[in-house]
């Protein structure tokens, strides 16, 4: 995942313009230098771009057939996913499977969710609203929200502090179960072992959570909880584009960079503790420690 809602075809055809200027010495402009950071991940996860420009023979017709075959791709994965959140969402909310939400909200029915039950109402409340005091004028719509105003099931434990905003944000259990049913795989949202093919992270190869990959579940957890009927990037009711953009462009500023890092740490260490293993520090005074003391004394010694 690079931009949920990236137009590829654009994103190609402009990154190729920006190789260019800058083969050519000339500085990209800030404003576009975030779409040539995607651009450039891009041709990571899709060598064959990278082989047709050093080949020269990337034309706009191959641009044209990349982009399509990306874009349906990742509307079908897309597809995928909010088919099988609306259901575990659900789950997640459910205190007692046995007697089930009360009122009842069928699996397959969207209608019933959103402000018009409480157990979606609640989560999707904006941080900051005090949600008893607003429910009634968020059912009856005489209160819409906007995708910029971000709902309180990104803090952890639905907790949001105005006077410090960045604590706990990004860190709801929500949040937390779909990232986990997203990428690694349904089963491991409940630890239970029972998984019979290997999650999305496994299959591509991912082995760290990404602005992206965040933003983009938030976006589906966020639309899973709504009453929307058909996911639509310009749906007012729900605004997806507005929420993910707002959240990705946040996130990704380099003036939050240090409490975003943090913050990727804390999701690399709940989602692929394994992959990180290399990374932290040997315990003290085992084998390994020891012996990267002994190291670091001899190259003290041969470089005084």
């Amino acid at each position: 995942t690079i931009h949920a809602f990236a137009n590829v075809n654009t994103l190609i055809t402009n990154g190729v313009v920006a190789l260019s200027d800058i083969a050519n010495g000339e500085r990209i402009e800030d404003r576009e230098r975030l779409e040539f950071q995607l651009f450039e991940q891009l041709l990571v996860l899709l060598p064959d771009i990278k082989m047709a420009l050093e080949e020269g023979t990337l034309d706009s017709q191959h641009i044209l057939q990349i982009g399509n075959s990306v874009q349906t791709g990742a509307a079908s994965a897309r597809g995928d996913d909010i088919k099988t959140l609306k259901v575990a969402v659900l789950n997640w909310l459910t205190p007692d499977r046995s007697e089930g939400l009360v009122p009842h909200i069928p699996r397959d029915q969207m209608t019933c969710r959103g402000f018009n039950h409480e157990a979606t109402g609640k989560p999707l409340c904006p941080a900051g609203l005090d949600y008893e005091i607003v429910k009634d004028n968020l059912r009856n719509l005489r209160m819409i929200v906007a995708g910029d105003q971000w709902p309180i099931f990104l803090y952890c434990n639905y907790n949001y502090n105005p006077d410090a905003p960045w604590d706990g944000l990004l860190q709801g259990r929500l949040l937390v179960n779909g990232m986990r049913h997203v990428f690694c795989s349904p089963s491991s949202v409940t630890q239970e072992r029972k998984a019979t093919k290997a999650g999305n992270a496994r299959l591509h190869g991912m082995t760290k959570v990404t602005p992206a990959s965040l933003c983009y579940v938030a976006m589906l957890v966020r639309f899973a909880l709504s009453s929307a009927t058909s996911f639509n990037r310009a749906d007012v009711q729900t605004d997806s584009e507005m929420f993910y953009r707002t959240l990705y462009d946040f996130v990704v500023d380099p003036a939050e960079q240090e409490n975003f890092n943090w913050l990727l740490m804390w999701w690399n260490r709940t989602l692929f503790p394994h992959a990180v293993t290399s990374m932290r520090a040997p315990t003290e005074n085992s084998a390994l420690a020891r012996l990267l003391q002994a190291r670091a004394s001899r190259s003290a010694e041969s470089n005084p």
